[in-house]
């Protein structure tokens, strides 16, 4: 441990905030790796989908998104809403108008 660091167990919650952290001493290389997560589900056709992807263990989540393939000369979907479903897990909403279901794959992006 650093010398005059305070160990965990000293502070009260909430304590450390984004102006108590001096200017440039949180890096990506002082944080834990990154890990996306992906879930597909099958949409439709001529309907919504939606599905989830979610952070495991003690990941914490940082954003997310999701999609489909674009498929040559076929209607394109659209994306209704995209949104953290709650602190672990991303929502992706859509719409298929293919007279074909599509496959949709949502993305969580997790520290580690």
């Amino acid at each position: 441990m650093a010398k005059n660091a305070v160990p965990t167990n000293r502070l009260r919650n909430n304590a450390v905030s984004a102006d108590k952290i001096a200017a440039g001493s949180v890096s990506a290389t002082k944080l834990a790796g990154v890990i996306v997560r992906t879930n597909t589900a099958s949409v439709s056709a001529e309907s919504n989908g939606s599905t989830t992807a979610a952070c495991v263990g003690n990941e914490r989540m940082l954003s997310g998104g999701g999609g489909f393939n674009i498929i040559t000369g076929a209607p394109h979907p659209w994306m209704v809403a995209s949104f953290a479903e709650n602190s672990n897990t991303w929502r992706v909403r859509v719409h298929n108008p293919a007279a074909f279901s599509r496959n949709l794959t949502v993305r969580v992006i997790c520290l580690a």
